[in-house]
């Protein structure tokens, strides 16, 4: 019936109708609401507000949307507070911190305590696994050690943001260099292949070591030269 709306006014069956669709899902939204159902709520009183935008199905939405909000956040911060605790047993701290500290922001305000108790073995533990993982990863062969330096990055990363330690930022400037020194010889790689087959795998690995080294990316940027008259040629045949 909605295609038919502009003639509701001429038609007072079409409205009718309409009206119609609007109340079923509004009472269908309403018992959803009554069995605990926020997301099913949320998409009933959508579709009524698809069919006619009223303050009453405004007000509704709003409050289903709140409560979706409240149930989501709650079922999130129960589960990522079992989880920590779990981890903190098993005295993996990095696990026990980064589970509460992925939550979102207005999430976090809740387990606030609870990240700045762990925080500093947090960052001990953090420091350490990544030590291991550069040792063990270095030099960067393949795709196994690939990620594993990059999941040292990021744990130095999330140091470096509780801590503004210089010592922390000059090894993940280290572990930068060698991951944009691997991303540029792969690049090189698809981009060396015939009639510019490779190029726009090479150039999507040039956008990687740029990522994680921009401060010293001359021979970065040469190769994005380069590369860039095959790279727009194979993106407008894609």
């Amino acid at each position: 019936i909605k295609p038919l709306r502009s003639f509701a006014q001429e038609y007072p069956k079409v409205q009718d109708s309409l009206q119609a669709l609007y109340s079923y899902y509004v009472q269908q939204g309403k018992a959803d609401g009554a069995k605990s159902d926020p997301q099913g709520a949320v998409d009933q009183f959508q579709r009524a507000k698809e069919v006619e935008s009223t303050p009453e199905i405004a007000e509704l939405l709003r409050n289903a949307q709140q409560t979706l909000q409240e149930t989501t956040d709650k079922a999130a911060i129960t589960n990522a507070s079992t989880m920590s605790a779990a981890a903190e047993d098993d005295k993996d701290y990095v696990r026990a911190y980064e589970v509460l500290a992925d939550l979102t922001p207005l999430q976090q305000k809740v387990v606030a305590e609870r990240l700045e108790a762990l925080k500093d073995r947090y960052i001990q533990a953090a420091s350490l696994r990544a030590k291991d993982l550069e040792r063990i990863n270095t030099p960067i062969k393949g795709v196994a050690n690939e990620s594993q330096i990059q999941l040292a990055y990021h744990l130095l990363s999330r140091c470096h943001e509780l801590t503004n330690d210089p010592v922390i930022e000059d090894r993940m400037t280290i572990l930068g260099g060698r991951l944009s020194e691997y991303y540029l010889a792969q690049a090189k790689h698809y981009l060396d292949r015939p009639d510019g087959t490779g190029a726009n795998v090479g150039w999507a690995y040039l956008d990687e070591a740029l990522a994680y080294n921009s401060a010293d990316a001359g021979a970065i940027r040469d190769e994005k030269t380069l590369a860039t008259p095959a790279h727009q040629l194979r993106s407008r045949l894609s």
